[in-house]
């Protein structure tokens, strides 16, 4: 051994005297000082190294950090050398990598400060089999970047304990920075042999914060975010436009990348600003020649969503289109991050992307290039499928910040919880009583003492007096229909077969009403199209379990599903399906394909407060019959075709669009409807069989303190918590109960308005103060188990009952006295 170590400090003397490797020599020499009581791992590392890996760990050697260079084991620098070496030469594109370059963007075993632990070995036996079939670097990178994340499970968090992570610690606790993310990244490609190093800039100059990310070397150096793949390719990325603004002269605002090897300048590490150890370069000049990312006259508009406590940033599908007044204006497609085609040929289609959530680097946003001056629409889908219009103006800056919070999610007022309260018997005595009693016997059990009383609302109440009301044969009609798969109204009958899909939620099954085409036509053809009806839309048991109940029209007119007898009878069908075949009201969905897209226009828009969410497809508006006001709470989403030009169902379509916009106004919290245009498309074939993916998140809301309606018929009279005795087309009511027990309600055309309240609304101990139509008055509200039972009854619906009954006459206003002239 110790004519082994002579030889090496012999060799290191020859070092020394050759051009070209006179500084090296000496680097190893003065490394071997300072390494201290370490000295002898590294020369014991020099004397046993293999002659054709000798350069290589002469070069670690040499620019080894102080510490590595007074810590790390013979063995460690040994194996470290072997396995870069492993995999030099394995495919043709690593024989074009130049030795300087493997030598600093390869070999090396650690990327800036973080923990020194061996990472080589595990990532190349996990990572290698993903590459090993590569034509280029690039390509190796691109798949690494792609899959690596996923497969140890990290992801980006500020949650994550420091930011310069070793790829160990990230892996174990699943989170990292932008610098944990790029160390891991980084050392994965040089486990396979791609060249490979940090980049980063110290501050933003057109924003605050800092980032880091990595260059992949392929006959040249490229960019790519770590964990931010982009299959456009590299040289992509949402920090593009931010780097294309660095500037090489001030190095606050510099682009830098790591070397290992010494070059005078140093890696700001913002975790220690103080720190010098980590050798760079200034690449700042190559990244402002990026094409820059908005173009000039365009206002580089970055937009940021936050939830409801304006904590976190939460993903937000979002739509940018110009406003209605604004049409005739020219937007862009430019953007930095959203992928959305910038051609010419897109210059006035939407612009989508998505806002970044907490995965994400925080400098990170959707960004768009917009014309100043200018006012758009902002249409937006949460993850939890609330879908939201507002509208902002851009200013003349060139730099425009847009954030909002989002709403949280409209949750269903809870039903107190009063247990223990209940005399159970005595109130399920009651209601089957009251249930089976004819008008005088009802009154009399009303005026009781129990009639009058109220024990508070809650699920278990409602439960006991539903059950009492199917005891008590009220609906016994509706479960004989059942046994034959069909429901009733009047005359009509309309068949209907029905399938489980996946297995019966703990609350009740979810039920899919889906309605088929046809209409106008022969018995057969209706027939077929119901058939077809039966198996159309796809299967979802991932979603939920649920019912699919595939409804015959009840005629084979062209109106089947959507004239005045169509309501009662949806009515029926669903009051049967909650009351006999464990249906939850709560998560009822309406969907239909032509014909039945109609039904679903017509249907929809007249009762939004039986269902969870409605679809129609391939379908149109009738004018006077279907209108948006009502459609303030519930998703109602429609699909048609560019080339489905008959009957004028595109121009329909496009108007209802218009009325639901208008509706909404400025809001974002109301009106979640959404236009699905389908270019290329024509009446068949549209790309709605999954469209069940969408509808059976959504559940049912039944308390909005806010209310639109205007009637279009004259049967259906009741919306949410209020009716109207005798309903006709032309009326409409507004209702808003404010907090503090405030009704403020208006009406046109309307002789009588019926209040369906419960204590989820209002407080019963203090007067309601109502202002109808302008004129104001207080009164007294009683909840009592009476009110309850009587609006199950009618309503045949648990939830959409209530125990405050309030009866409004409205007098006719008073004709103005004529102008008396001289």
């Amino acid at each position: 051994m110790m004519i082994r170590k002579l030889i090496v400090f012999a060799t290191l003397g020859f070092w020394c005297s050759v051009t070209g490797a006179q500084d090296l020599g000496q680097q190893v020499a003065s490394q071997l000082e300072l390494a201290k009581e370490n000295r002898e791992q590294l020369v014991n590392a020099l004397a046993t190294v293999p002659d054709e890996q000798r350069e290589a760990l002469e070069f670690l050697i040499a620019w080894l950090p102080t510490a590595d260079a007074q810590s790390l084991s013979a063995d460690r620098l040994l194996e470290n050398v072997r396995l870069a070496h492993d995999v030099r030469n394995r495919l043709p594109w690593q024989n074009k990598i130049p030795t300087d370059i493997f030598h600093n963007h390869v070999l090396p075993l650690s990327c800036l400060d973080e923990r020194r632990t061996p990472w080589r070995a595990e990532f190349h036996e996990k990572f290698w089999p993903l590459v090993e079939s590569t034509t280029s670097a690039s390509e190796a990178a691109q798949i690494l970047n792609a899959k690596i994340f996923e497969i140890l499970k990290v992801k980006y968090s500020t949650g994550r304990k420091r930011a310069n992570q070793c790829p160990a610690e990230s892996i174990e606790l699943g989170l990292a920075s932008c610098s944990g993310l790029s160390i891991i990244l980084v050392d994965a490609c040089r486990a396979v042999g791609v060249p490979a190093r940090i980049a980063g800039i110290p501050n933003w100059p057109n924003k605050s914060g800092n980032h880091t990310w990595v260059e992949i070397w392929d006959g040249d150096w490229h960019f790519t975010g770590a964990a931010e793949f982009d299959a456009a390719g590299l040289d992509r990325g949402w920090f593009r436009a931010d780097a294309a603004l660095a500037d090489p002269d001030n190095p606050r605002h510099s682009i830098f990348a790591t070397s290992y090897a010494a070059t005078g300048l140093y890696f700001p590490l913002a975790w220690d600003r103080d720190n010098q150890s980590i050798p760079a370069e200034n690449v700042t000049v190559r990244y402002r020649l990026q094409q820059p990312a908005i173009a000039e006259g365009l206002v580089r508009t970055m937009f940021r969503a936050l939830d409801a406590e304006g904590k976190q940033r939460v993903r937000c599908d979002v739509t940018i289109e110009l406003a209605q007044s604004e049409v005739g204006a020219k937007p862009t497609n430019d953007s930095v991050a959203s992928g959305v085609d910038a051609s010419p040929s897109a210059a006035m289609s939407p612009l989508v992307g998505a806002t970044r959530d907490e995965t994400r680097d925080t400098n990170e946003f959707l960004e768009f290039g917009l014309q100043p001056h200018t006012r758009y629409s902002v249409t937006t889908k949460t993850p939890n499928r609330e879908t939201r219009q507002w509208f902002f103006r851009t200013t003349a800056e060139p730099q425009q910040m847009v954030e909002w919070r989002e709403l949280p999610a409209a949750k269903e007022l809870p039903l107190m919880a009063v247990a223990g309260t209940l005399d159970v018997a005595a109130i399920a005595d009651f209601g089957k009583n009251w249930f089976a009693a004819d008008s005088a016997g009802r009154e009399k059990l009303s005026a009781s003492a129990l009639g009058q009383s109220w024990p508070g609302d809650s699920f278990e109440l409602r439960r006991l007096l539903w059950q009492s009301m199917l005891d008590s044969g009220q609906l016994n009609q509706l479960r004989d229909d059942l046994v034959e798969n069909k429901i009733t109204s009047g005359e009509h009958v309309s068949p209907f077969v029905i399938k489980d899909v996946g297995t019966r939620p703990a609350d009740g099954w979810p039920l899919v009403i889906a309605m088929h085409g046809g209409g106008n036509a022969p018995q057969e053809l209706n027939d077929s199209q119901w058939r077809h009806m039966q198996i159309y839309y796809h299967d979802h048991p991932e979603i939920s379990g649920y019912r699919y109940l595939a409804l015959r029209a009840p005629n084979n007119t062209w109106n089947g599903f959507y004239d005045n007898y169509v309501y009662p009878l949806i009515e029926n069908l669903i009051a049967q399906q909650v009351a006999w075949n464990n249906v939850n009201p709560q998560r009822v969905y309406l969907i239909g394909y032509s014909h039945g897209g109609y039904g679903a226009f017509a249907i929809g828009p007249k009762m939004p407060d039986r269902f969870a969410a409605i679809h129609s497809s391939a379908a149109a508006p009738s004018d006077g019959e279907t209108v948006a006001t009502g459609l303030h709470t519930t998703r109602f989403t429609w699909m048609v075709g560019e080339r489905d030009s008959a009957y004028g169902r595109l121009e329909r379509c496009q108007k209802f669009e218009q009325a639901l916009t208008l509706a909404r106004g400025e809001r974002i919290d109301r009106y979640p409807g959404e236009f699905q245009y389908r270019a290329g498309f024509g009446h068949g074939g549209l790309p709605d069989r999954d469209w069940l993916t969408e509808m059976l998140p959504f559940v049912r809301k039944n308390s909005p303190r806010e209310i639109d309606w205007e009637l279009t018929d004259p049967v259906v009279r009741e919306h949410y918590w209020v009716a109207v005795r005798n309903p006709a087309k032309g009326q409409r009511v507004s209702a808003v109960l404010l907090d503090g027990n405030q009704l403020e309600v208006r009406t046109t055309e309307v002789d009588h308005l019926s209040l369906c309240l419960d204590e989820r609304l209002l407080d019963p101990q203090k007067q309601l103060q109502i202002r109808l139509n302008g004129k104001s008055t207080d009164m007294k509200v009683i909840p009592t188990l009476t009110n309850l039972c009587q609006s199950m009854l009618d309503r045949r619906d648990l939830y959409r009952a209530g125990s405050v009954l309030v009866e409004l006459p409205i007098a006719p206003p008073t004709p103005e006295t004529p102008d008396v002239q001289d």
